[in-house]
């Protein structure tokens, strides 16, 4: 469902560009557009303080992961006893029962600390990259305005396995050696 959801949003945002550049070409007033590609996750690996910045978001992330392993460890054994206690056959119909009720209520719960954590997780990650992505948008901004672009896309993987519906670029549009360029230029601004 995600995928044809990005797929909509490429459909829309070519055909509003095609519509936008004909209706400006029937007025007379043509404009070309200029496509270029960019590989984001080559960027964020290749440039100078991205790197860093990555290694520091990671780092912060697998101790905090460390930290919901040990709990959940912790539940997972409880659960273990439980299944172990149901499994036995010293208990009664009424008292099996009841245990099983109780170990789906306590494997609910655990699911759900899992899916929290996980959350958090993300959350985590995104606000210890949002200084790197804020100049990685800004940086394209500049290289989109600078060089006349009209779209740049995200290149990472092309094909019908593209999360992101490109299925073909050729790389003489590809400006990810531009732009990690650009990148490290701006971190290299803000430590100073």
């Amino acid at each position: 469902m995600n995928r044809m959801k990005v797929w909509a949003v490429m459909v829309v945002v070519l055909l509003l560009a095609v519509q936008t550049v004909s209706s400006e070409a029937l007025a007379g007033d043509e404009k070309t557009v200029t496509i270029a590609t960019v590989k984001l996750k080559e960027v964020l690996t290749r440039t100078p303080g991205a790197k860093e910045a990555r290694a520091a978001a990671n780092k912060i992330v697998n101790a905090k992961k460390a930290a919901y392993e040990k709990e959940f460890n912790k539940d997972s054994k409880e659960l273990e006893e439980l299944q172990a206690q149901i499994n036995s056959a010293v208990l009664s119909a009424e008292a099996r029962e009841k245990m099983i009720v109780e170990f789906r209520k306590k494997g609910a719960v655990l699911q759900q600390k899992v899916r929290l954590a996980q959350v958090e997780l993300d959350k985590l990650d995104q606000q210890a990259m949002e200084p790197v992505l804020a100049e990685l948008h800004a940086a394209l901004a500049g290289i989109g305005k600078e060089h006349g672009f009209t779209l740049i896309l995200e290149n990472s993987r092309t094909g019908l396995e593209s999360p992101h519906g490109l299925l073909y670029a050729d790389e003489s549009i590809d400006i990810t050696d531009l732009v990690v360029e650009a990148l490290a230029a701006r971190l290299a601004g803000i430590k100073k």
